[in-house]
C-alpha cells in the first residue's frame, strides 16, 4: 500500500467535513494524478519530485504504483484512499500536514524594497531563454516600450497587445477594464494550464496576499478576483480553472507560495533559489508564472505607495465600477 508523506490541510479539512467521497480519475501524468470530485473540484496525487500542492497529497512512491486509469473511481476519506472495491490504496498515517495560503509571521516589505526585488527578478529573467511569455516582460510595467513588438514567437506576438493592456489597466487600478481584457487572456495557450492562466495565477496570488494584509481595504480586489474566476469557469480547462480558483484564495504549490512570501515579507528565504525552482515548472508554466509575477508586483508596489485616503477613494471607485460593469460576465466582461 502507498503511504502519503505530505497532505494539504485544505484537503484534510474538506475530507473531514464530507466523510467519504467518490472521486473519478480525471487525468494521469508521469508524476501526478488528478481526481475529480462531483463539484468539479480536483484533488491531486503527486510523487516526491513535487512540492506540496493545495488540495493534494504527496506519496512515497511513483504514481504509476497506484495503477490507476482515467475513469477509475476512488473513495476518499480523511484516513486515506480506497478503490471502488474497498481495497486500501493509500493511507495518511503519520504524514506531514502543510497549510496552503499561510502567510509568514514577519513584517511586510515596503514599496521601495519590493520595487528593488522586482527589478532583480526582471534582470534575472532577462538572462533566460525567452520561452513562454518571457519575451513580453520587456514591454510591461516599469520597463514598458512601444507597440513595435520585436517578438519571434507567434503565440507571444498574437497575445502581446491584450496582455499588456491587461497589465497596464490593472497596475493603474482600472479593475473593470482589466477584467474585460482578461476574457481575451483566460484559456489562451496550450496544455492543461495555458500560458496566460499561469500568468494570471501569479497576479491572483499577489492580490490574495494583499487582501490578507489589508482586510479592511480589499473589497475591490475580492470582487475582481471572484469575477475573474467566474470567467475562467467557462473559458479554460478544468485543471486551469481549479488552479486560478486556488490562487484567488492565496493557495498554490509550496515553492510558488514561498517565493511570493519571500518577496512581500521580510523573511530569510533564498529568493534566487526559489525562483530557480519555480521557473522549472512544466514546459513554460514556470516562465509564464514569473512573467505574471512582475505584473502582480507592479500592482502591489502602487498599492503600497498609496496613502490611506487615496487607497479608500480608489477602492470605492473600483468596486462600484466592477459591480456595475460585470454583474453579467458573459455579456459585459
Amino acid at each position: 500500500m502507498i503511504s502519503a508523506v505530505l497532505i494539504a490541510q485544505d484537503l484534510l479539512d474538506y475530507l473531514e467535513r464530507r466523510g467519504e467521497v467518490d472521486a473519478r480519475v480525471q487525468a494521469v501524468y508521469r508524476t501526478a494524478i488528478n481526481l475529480q470530485l462531483d463539484t468539479d473540484q480536483l484533488v491531486t496525487i503527486v510523487d516526491e519530485t513535487h512540492a506540496g500542492i493545495p488540495m493534494g497529497v504527496v506519496i512515497n512512491d511513483a504514481v504509476s504504483a497506484a495503477r490507476l486509469s482515467i475513469g477509475d473511481t476512488l473513495i476518499l476519506s480523511a484516513k486515506g484512499f480506497k478503490t471502488a472495491a474497498g481495497d486500501d490504496l493509500a493511507d495518511f498515517n503519520d504524514c506531514q500536514i502543510w497549510q496552503p495560503g499561510a502567510v509568514p509571521d514577519a513584517e511586510l516589505r515596503d514599496a521601495s524594497q519590493v520595487q528593488g526585488l522586482r527589478n532583480d527578478i526582471f534582470n534575472w529573467l532577462s538572462t533566460f531563454e525567452p520561452i513562454g511569455l518571457l519575451p513580453l516582460i520587456n514591454y510591461q510595467g516599469a520597463h514598458s516600450k512601444d507597440d513595435r513588438f520585436e517578438i519571434s514567437d507567434t503565440y507571444c506576438r498574437f497575445i502581446a497587445r491584450d496582455l499588456l493592456d491587461f497589465s497596464e489597466r490593472l497596475i493603474s487600478g482600472n479593475l473593470l477594464q482589466a477584467l474585460k481584457v482578461s476574457k481575451k487572456l483566460i484559456g489562451f495557450g496550450m496544455g492543461s494550464t495555458p500560458s496566460c492562466d499561469d500568468y494570471l495565477a501569479a497576479v491572483l496570488l499577489i492580490l490574495a496576499r494583499w487582501q490578507s494584509a489589508n482586510p479592511l481595504n480589499s473589497a475591490e480586489v475580492e470582487e475582481f478576483s471572484s469575477q475573474l474566476i467566474a470567467i475562467a469557469d467557462v473559458n479554460t480547462t478544468l485543471v486551469s480553472a481549479n488552479m486560478l480558483r486556488l490562487a484567488s484564495s492565496g493557495r498554490s504549490s509550496q515553492v510558488h507560495e514561498a517565493l511570493i512570501n519571500a518577496l512581500l515579507y521580510k523573511t530569510e528565504s533564498d529568493i534566487t533559489y526559489l525562483m530557480s525552482q519555480v521557473i522549472k515548472t512544466g514546459a513554460s508554466s514556470g516562465a509564464d508564472f514569473m512573467a505574471g509575477l512582475l505584473c502582480g508586483l507592479d500592482w502591489y508596489i502602487v498599492q503600497q505607495s498609496l496613502q490611506p485616503i487615496e487607497r479608500c477613494l480608489e477602492q470605492a471607485m473600483s468596486v462600484a465600477f466592477v459591480r456595475k460593469g460585470c454583474d453579467d460576465n458573459s455579456n459585459n466582461c
